[in-house]
């Protein structure tokens, strides 16, 4: 049987259009995103077939040092469309060994890059600082606007997200708009995010910023419902150009009709627990999987006992708490969870 693949959700929004079409946006958080995923050609598929709905969309945790798979990717991507695609990227972006890259895929017919900013943390405040996009979208009402993703630390969600108050001064200081649109995975909810966390988070106090998705919208999968993934607009003009309601979850499974035992380990506790590490994306599979990224690191079975990692179960996969506790790799947690994260 090829590789597996989850029940998971995308994000998504649209923009108003002058003409006929509208522009739409997505964020996509696929787990440990590198050379194992693209070299499997069910897992490939499922990706380029979902990229290729949006004329913007965010990847959150890729982990391509050499970006031999972006490259395969937009290769695959632009054999498969009818559009041609271009892409920006940031440099890794993690504390200590442990790091991701954001990655923006667009389509050049409709949106074009006019300046690209690492935002500077001099705080620390950010697990992964957002890599911000300047984009052109002429067809749109929006024309010109910002993109900023975030892919949070579960554990110092609330930190980091009132933290993007911070963000949103500095490029109206650099760029002199308040056109911006803030998209990722936030884990912005539940054990992360308490009720009671809202009102200490700036980017939610004030009237300046709209959250497109309710508190009750769920972005998860399974028996958990947590509205972790999020899209926060602000900009009189961007803030207009947003199609009413359009910004939903996209549950691919259902869309693509993929069968239960497709989509592997998604659902193989029957609860998905909150932990750092199970990612939101195609590339949530079984711990064989993940087994052998790490192996091409060096890390043998008997390394990872000796680094203090927790045994997996028979059926792959690790306690959520125990997971979280070991502080190991990402890419060796497997336990089931909701639809885009990781810390």
């Amino acid at each position: 049987m090829g590789a597996l693949l989850p029940a998971l959700s995308l994000l998504a929004v649209s923009l108003l259009p002058h003409a006929a079409a509208t522009l739409r946006i997505g964020a996509f958080n696929i787990q440990a995103f590198g050379d194992s995923k693209m070299s499997d050609q069910t897992i490939a598929d499922v990706i380029v077939n979902i990229l290729g709905r949006y004329d913007i969309v965010l990847v959150q945790e890729v982990r391509d040092s050499d970006l031999s798979a972006v490259t395969e990717l937009m290769e695959q991507l632009n054999s498969a469309s009818s559009s041609q695609y271009a892409y920006e990227i940031s440099g890794p972006l993690g504390r200590e060994n442990y790091k991701e890259m954001y990655l923006f895929i667009y389509r050049t017919e409709t949106v074009s890059v006019l300046a690209t900013y690492q935002y500077k943390d001099h705080q620390d405040v950010f697990s992964r600082e957002p890599f911000i996009l300047r984009v052109s979208s002429p067809h749109t009402k929006a024309g010109e606007f910002v993109l900023v993703p975030l892919h949070s630390a579960p554990h110092a969600a609330v930190a980091e997200i009132d933290a993007l108050y911070d963000v949103y001064l500095a490029i109206v200081n650099k760029w002199d708009t308040d056109n911006i649109m803030f998209l990722g995975d936030f884990n912005a909810d539940c054990s992360y995010v308490r009720p009671e966390d809202w009102s200490s988070i700036r980017l939610r106090t004030s009237d300046v910023f709209k959250w497109l998705l309710p508190d009750g919208a769920d972005t998860t999968v399974g028996k958990s419902d947590c509205a972790y993934d999020r899209i926060v607009v602000c900009g009189a003009k961007l803030k207009r150009s947003v199609v009413p309601n359009s910004a939903t979850v996209y549950n691919f499974q259902r869309a693509l009709q993929l069968e239960q035992e497709e989509v592997g380990c998604a659902d193989r506790q029957g609860a998905q627990p909150s932990w750092p590490w199970a990612s939101r994306g195609v590339a949530r599979m079984c711990r064989a999987a993940f087994l052998k990224d790490w192996g091409q690191a060096g890390a043998t079975a008997t390394e990872q006992q000796q680094r203090g990692w927790p045994k997996c179960s028979p059926e792959g996969t690790v306690a959520s708490e125990q997971c979280h506790a070991s502080k190991k790799p990402p890419e060796m947690c497997t336990a089931p969870r909701r639809g885009t994260g990781l810390s």
